[in-house]
């Protein structure tokens, strides 16, 4: 019965090491599919400042300005709502922290603050196996051939009007931004990817 169990666990060890020796190295990197990973926030946020680089507002210069943000909603709403009143400064406006000390109230709204992911697999997928005694392991993925393609989309608007009687002053319509990551892999070692995130050029 020793030789049985020692003889059990030394194959099943055996079989661990080879996988280990098999698949190493042939992992490429992915895009996690879980809740608000570096990545995904990059790749939302590049959307985010390539929509706000198209404003133009000299509307707002040398105006006391309240920014409202309540209408935008979406991931890293505040990374947008800092990232317009940012935009408000350096268009000339003085920001006030409070509506009463305002002569130009600014409305910020989204109709798209997302991500989209995409993947295609030819080859074996990631296994989960378990082995009696010894727990379990991931085996990595064999891919003849994957993508995986993440696209962020920000469609944000300004509205500007006069504290006081709610006079129109100027409104900039939808404007646009989107941004990409496109990883692809062939025959386990080539890796490639595309994208216009200035941070993750070198991913």
């Amino acid at each position: 019965m020793l030789f049985y169990m020692f003889s059990s666990r030394s194959f099943y060890l055996s079989l661990l090491a080879g996988f280990s020796l098999v698949f190493a190295g042939c992992t490429t990197p992915t895009i996690p599919d879980q809740q608000r990973t570096a990545l995904e926030q990059l790749v939302n946020s590049t959307a985010v400042d390539k929509s706000i680089e198209q404003f133009s507002i000299p509307e707002v210069d040398g105006r006391k300005v309240y920014f409202d943000g309540r209408y935008i909603e979406g991931y890293d709403e505040g990374y947008v709502i800092a990232s317009l009143r940012d935009l408000l400064s350096r268009s000339g406006a003085h920001l006030v922290e409070y509506r009463e000390q305002a002569d130009m109230v600014v409305e910020g709204r989204s109709g798209a603050l997302g991500f989209d992911l995409s993947d295609a697999l030819v080859g074996i997928p990631s296994l989960a196996m378990a082995f009696p005694g010894l727990g379990g392991f991931q085996t990595p993925e064999l891919a003849l051939y994957k993508n995986v393609n993440a696209d962020g989309v920000a469609k944000l608007a300004l509205l500007g009007y006069e504290r006081e009687g709610g006079a129109p002053v100027f409104s900039t319509g939808a404007i646009a931004g989107d941004s990409y990551f496109y990883h692809y892999s062939f025959l386990l070692i080539i890796d490639i990817n595309f994208t216009d995130i200035p941070e993750r050029d070198d991913y």
